[in-house]
């Protein structure tokens, strides 16, 4: 040992004063003992004991593990590179430091020995101890949080994916998404929309905040999500790439589309109350009070009129009594569909046999008025309906066509099947006609757009309502089609009601219900 202390005395004076004055720990280490030669102060301070003290002291007093290989000549000697090691060592207050050392061999007047630098790391292993902790943290609060949580570079491709974003882009795995692009996993259109957003964010450095977005998961079922987009800086401030969070907000969604559906339905149902409340007040009262003026001049003056003037005050009593009892039947009809109380049971029916009945329904005020009611409907056409909701729609339709006729007029009723293998039937009359801004508020609820008849005729326009009701009952539409008469210029006017019904029954077809 005094030798190998002369032998570092007597070396060079350069490598003397870097080593005794360098502020790194520093050791010097003889390879066949395991002992140390020397230590420079600042070893003298890291581990607490004086410089002397450490002469001759086994590198295993202050190895905690590790460094016996080091020390051993056999396993690194002249001829190798230098070696680093990350390991602990204890001081002489008993306190362990990790350590990173780098040792090497040298030679001093032919002696061989270890030359080590050590470094304390305690700390640095410490904030890197930290980091990975915090990182562990951070990636399972990430990949637990029920939002949707990605990151992206400045290509637009997924750096980054938790759990949610994984599920909701149908994969298993986070490194099936990494490196790809949402056109890799979603339709084009879709696709397109994400990446402008993000591009946008990226190069405005604007976040895009609460955005509402859909898309389809692995079930095939829409996803809205409340997306937020902001961009990713590094140190220096620069955008490196930007950060996704998508919140599911489907449960919102269809909560949202219920509730508008239950406000849509009381409005509806509101109209019809208004409506209901209308036709009492108005359309019923009206002929009420009509028929009681009749009933009042028979019962006081009938013994002063002659048969003539009672059998025209008898006339306009039973056209009031059909009118009223007319709406009392649609009042009743439309209360009972809105109750649900109409049960739709279709079955094959001659189309000709219903006419005929409805015609019934409104012959004597059609002759009354001189209008000539025909149809043109083929004996074998067959419908699969409902018996009672067609004479319900044909009943109105030719009522109304009677009621805005002149006197002298004709009403044609036609019926064909259409390529698309549904049943239309249409009514025609040479009325008064219909203004174009008045037809589009036919059938809708809520529309003012009634009024009398070519003779005084009361409407409260529920026919009509009743008439789309039961034709939607059957799979097809109601539309109508006018031309306004022009006196002036001796124009006649015209109406033309349409409906469409499902698949027709011919005979042929009549055994398969």
């Amino acid at each position: 040992m005094k030798n190998h202390n002369s032998a570092l005395l007597g070396t060079d004076s350069t490598f003397r004063k870097m080593f005794e004055r360098h502020s790194a720990v520093m050791l010097l280490i003889d390879p066949i003992s395991g002992n140390i030669v020397a230590a420079n102060e600042s070893a003298a301070k890291f581990y607490g004991y004086s410089r002397d003290g450490m002469k001759g002291m086994p590198i295993q007093k202050i190895s905690v593990a590790g460094d016996e290989k080091i020390a051993k000549s056999g396993e690194l000697d002249s001829a190798e590179e230098q070696n680093r090691a990350i390991t602990h060592h204890r001081c002489s207050d008993g306190g362990i430091h990790a350590v990173e050392v780098f040792a090497s061999p040298i030679e001093i007047d032919q002696h061989p020995f270890l030359f080590s630098i050590i470094h304390d790391v305690t700390e640095r292993r410490r904030a890197l101890e930290k980091l990975r902790n915090e990182r562990l943290l951070l990636r399972t609060v990430i990949d637990n949080i029920p939002d949707s949580i990605y990151t992206k570079d400045l290509a637009s491709r997924k750096t980054l994916a938790n759990l949610t974003d994984i599920l909701l882009s149908k994969v298993k795995s986070e490194e099936e998404l990494l490196g790809k692009t949402d056109f890799d996993f979603y339709p084009k259109e879709l696709a397109e929309g994400f990446f402008a957003n993000d591009q946008l964010v990226m190069k405005t450095g604007q976040p895009i905040l609460n955005r509402e977005e859909y898309l389809f998961d692995a079930k095939g079922q829409k996803q809205w999500l409340l997306t937020s987009k902001l961009p990713l800086r590094d140190e220096k401030g620069d955008i490196v790439g930007m950060v996704g969070i998508g919140r599911n907000i489907t449960d919102r969604k269809q909560a949202e589309a219920e509730v508008k559906i239950k406000n849509e339905q009381l409005i509806i149902s509101n109209a019809e109350k208004d409506k209901f409340f209308s036709i009492i007040a108005h359309d019923l009262r009206s002929p009420m009070i009509g028929l009681l003026g009749l009933t009042e001049i028979l019962a006081t003056e009938s013994d002063q009129m002659s048969s003539e003037e009672i059998n025209k005050f008898g006339n306009e009593l039973h056209n009031s009594v059909l009118n009223i009892y007319t709406l009392l039947e649609n009042l009743l009809e439309w209360a009972q569909l809105q109750r649900g109380a109409i049960v739709f049971t279709p079955k094959d029916l001659s189309l000709s046999a219903v006419f005929s009945q409805s015609v019934a329904s409104i012959k004597q005020r059609a002759m009354q008025k001189g209008v000539n009611v025909t149809g043109e409907i083929p004996e074998t056409l067959r419908i699969f309906a409902d018996e009672k909701m067609i004479q319900t729609i044909l009943r109105n339709l030719l009522s109304n066509a009677v009621k805005f006729t002149r006197r002298g007029g004709k009403i044609v009723a036609k019926a064909r099947e259409t390529e698309n293998g549904m049943v239309e039937i249409s009514v025609t009359d040479s009325g008064v006609g219909i203004a174009k801004d008045r037809i589009g508020k036919l059938f809708t609820l809520g529309e003012k757009v009634n009024s009398p008849g070519t003779e005084g005729e009361p409407s409260s326009g529920l026919g009509l309502l009743l008439c789309k009701e039961f034709v939607e009952k059957h799979g097809g539409k109601i539309w109508a089609e006018s031309e306004v008469e022009n006196k002036k210029i001796s124009k006649p006017g015209w109406s033309t009601f349409y409906f469409s019904l499902g698949t027709p029954l011919l005979d042929e077809r009549s055994q398969q219900y």
